[in-house]
């Protein structure tokens, strides 16, 4: 069974796509019956919203990257731990990739924010 859409907990609720789409956007004019409907709909039906058509729509990425010199050394794999934690409680998600190209390179463009820690001496004076 494929995944369920907007429509389909607007249908089981018995509302419209729109008052779906205000409750879960948190639009605090839906009444509190409408809202409960709707919840429920959700629950039964296991319904996730798209994050990439809720990017799109809102150009916004909720994305950060972090580019590190080496991901495998235990000093950066601990910051990149306590950093996606800090991402994850602002509702971020944390791509993470290795220092040793370009943010270009590492495919790490489409993002909110990109996190860098200069790799050597040389490439610090880039990011002045």
């Amino acid at each position: 069974m494929s995944e369920p859409r907007l429509v389909d907990v607007a249908k089981r609720a018995g509302v419209s796509v729109g008052t779906v789409s205000r409750v879960i956007n948190g639009v605090p004019e839906v009444t509190p019956e409408l809202r409960t409907r709707v919840e429920a709909a959700i629950d039964e039906l296991g319904y996730r919203p798209n994050s990439l058509a809720r990017s799109f729509r809102r150009q916004r990425s909720s994305a950060l990257a972090l580019v590190i010199p080496d991901v495998t050394a235990p000093f950066f794999a601990e910051l990149a731990k306590h950093i996606e934690a800090a991402a994850l409680k602002l509702n971020y998600t944390l791509l993470l990739g290795n220092a040793m190209c370009s943010r270009e390179e590492t495919g790490l463009t489409d993002v909110d924010g990109t996190m860098m820690r200069p790799s050597t001496r040389r490439s610090a004076r880039v990011f002045r």
